[in-house]
């Protein structure tokens, strides 16, 4: 079940990328924040994210995003973050 969250596109990134609309990308690893609560969770979200990326054309912005959702202040926002419902 997904809880109420802050749906905001690509947070403190890109929601589109050379021509490409990824922001659907960052909308489901936003829920999954909003929903996750253990490490595994966690990385499954941030390689969610990456794969996305990937598949939808953008390799580059999926591995910058990918440094920048594994950050300590990536793990906060999961963990403790305004994400939470």
């Amino acid at each position: 079940m997904i809880h109420d969250f802050e749906n905001d596109g690509c947070t403190f990134w890109f929601d589109f990328w050379r021509g490409i609309d990824l922001r659907r990308c960052c909308d489901v690893h936003d829920a999954a924040y909003a929903q996750g609560h253990a490490v595994i969770e966690w990385l499954s979200a941030n390689i969610g994210l990456l794969g996305c990326g990937i598949i939808n054309g953008a390799p580059d912005w999926a591995v910058l995003a990918f440094v920048g959702v594994c950050s300590p202040v990536a793990a906060y926002l999961f963990f403790r973050g305004k994400k939470k419902s």
